[in-house]
C-alpha cells in the first residue's frame, strides 16, 4: 500500500496529457490496444526525472555483466520473460503469483519493450518496485532493450506516440534516457542456491 501511495504522489502534482497511442503507426499491431489503458500517460518531466534516479541506482548497487540472486530459503523465485510491452501480462503475473517481496522473488529476463503499446509503463513500474526492494525484483538486459531494436520494433515510436510527434527534442530525450537505464541493465543472471 505505501508504495502505490508513493508512487502516486510523484505524479500527483503534474497532469497527465493524452497518449493517442495507434498501434498501426507503431509498426507492429499490439495485442493489447484496450483504449481505457492508452489515453493517458505520466507527464515527460515526472518520467525522465524517475529513469535518471532508476539509472543512478543501477550504476550504484548492480554489476555491468553478471549479477548473482541468492534463492531465500523456502521462498519464490519467479522468472518473467518477454514482456514486450503487455502490461496486461505482467499484471497478471503479479495476481497470479502475488507481489514481488524478499520471499517472493521476481527476475525480469529482458525484452521490457517493443511490440506491445506499454513499453514504457512496465520499465517504469519494474523499476519502482526495483527502487522500492532491491531484493524483490532483478531485471537483465535482452536484445529489445537496444537501440537498433527499439527503434524498429515500436518502442521509439511508442513513446512518440504518447508524448507527441511535434516534441522531436523531448521526445528524443526520453528516449535516450531509456536507453541509458537499459544500459545499465546486467546481461546475465546466476541464481545461487545460497541462502540470504
Amino acid at each position: 500500500r505505501d508504495l502505490i501511495q508513493n508512487f502516486a504522489e510523484i505524479f500527483q502534482n503534474d497532469r497527465c496529457r493524452p497518449a493517442g497511442l495507434n498501434v498501426q503507426q507503431m509498426g507492429r499491431e499490439s495485442v493489447f490496444d484496450h483504449p481505457a489503458y492508452s489515453i493517458s500517460v505520466a507527464t515527460l518531466g515526472v518520467v525522465m526525472q524517475f529513469l535518471h534516479r532508476a539509472e543512478q541506482h543501477l550504476v550504484a548497487t548492480v554489476p555491468k555483466a553478471l549479477q548473482e540472486i541468492p534463492m531465500v530459503k523456502g521462498g519464490r523465485f519467479v522468472v518473467v520473460g518477454d514482456t514486450h510491452g503487455q502490461l496486461t501480462d505482467v499484471l497478471w503475473m503479479f495476481f497470479k503469483y502475488g507481489p514481488p517481496s524478499s520471499h517472493n522473488v521476481y527476475l525480469f529476463n529482458g525484452d521490457l519493450v517493443d511490440r506491445g503499446g506499454h513499453g514504457l509503463e512496465i520499465v517504469l513500474l519494474v523499476m519502482l518496485l526495483r527502487l522500492n526492494d532491491p531484493t524483490s525484483v532483478y531485471v537483465q538486459r535482452g536484445n529489445h532493450e537496444d537501440d537498433s531494436m527499439t527503434s524498429h520494433y515500436g518502442f521509439f515510436n511508442e513513446i512518440r506516440h504518447k508524448y507527441g510527434f511535434h516534441r522531436v527534442q523531448e521526445t528524443r530525450e526520453l528516449y535516450v534516457a531509456c536507453m541509458r537505464v537499459f544500459c545499465m541493465m546486467p546481461l546475465a543472471t546466476v541464481v545461487s542456491d545460497g541462502e540470504k
